[in-house]
Order: structure tokens, then C-alpha cells, then sequence
């Protein structure tokens, strides 16, 4: 009995996990997409809070500024984005990364 109790037990965790990942994955896609979008590309790190228990830390690296396509004079700056979610599951601290390059 005492087995099966345990083999619950690291299910639920296994799910909680998951769950977790999953929602903090989410988070970091919404961040990624809305770099350039709803919020300025403006390099450097930025960081917040989402909830009580889940951070999300921005790094933005301009790459270049390119001035001219062809005849027309455009600017247009690449920017590499990596966004990461963190937080902390029991004692041990999560974290999902991603990243993307932004033309702005």
C-alpha cells in the first residue's frame, strides 16, 4: 500500500511539472511575440514578474542597422531576443528559454 501511495505521489509531481512547463513555456512565447510588437525593442536585460511565482527575464542584443534595400533608403535594425521564464519547483529552480531575432 505504502508503494502505491508513493507511485501517486510522483505522479502528481510528474503532472505538476508538467503543468508548470507548460505554463511557463506559454509565458515565454507570449513575452518573445510581443518584443517589438506591444513593447519596444530597446537593448539590454529586462525583467519581471508574471505571478508569485513565475519571473520572466529579456535580454535584447541590437546585431546591426542596415540603411539601404536597392534604391530605397530604409533602416532597419536586427535584434536578437532571448526571453526566460523561471521558477521554483520544490527546491529546485526551473527555467525555459527562448529565443528569435526581431527586425524593427
Amino acid at each position: 500500500m505504502t508503494a502505491l501511495f508513493q507511485l501517486m505521489s510522483r505522479d502528481a509531481e510528474g503532472v505538476a511539472r508538467i503543468n508548470d512547463t507548460t505554463r511557463a513555456t506559454l509565458a515565454a512565447e507570449a513575452k518573445l511575440e510581443a518584443m517589438g510588437v506591444s513593447e519596444p525593442l530597446v537593448p539590454g536585460s529586462h525583467s519581471g514578474r508574471l505571478d508569485e511565482r513565475f519571473a520572466w527575464r529579456a535580454n535584447v542584443e541590437a546585431l546591426g542597422t542596415s540603411r539601404r534595400t536597392g534604391s530605397i533608403d530604409l533602416p532597419v535594425s536586427l535584434y536578437r531576443v532571448q526571453v526566460t521564464v523561471s521558477w521554483d519547483q520544490g527546491a529546485q529552480r526551473r527555467e525555459i528559454s527562448l529565443e528569435g531575432l526581431r527586425l524593427q
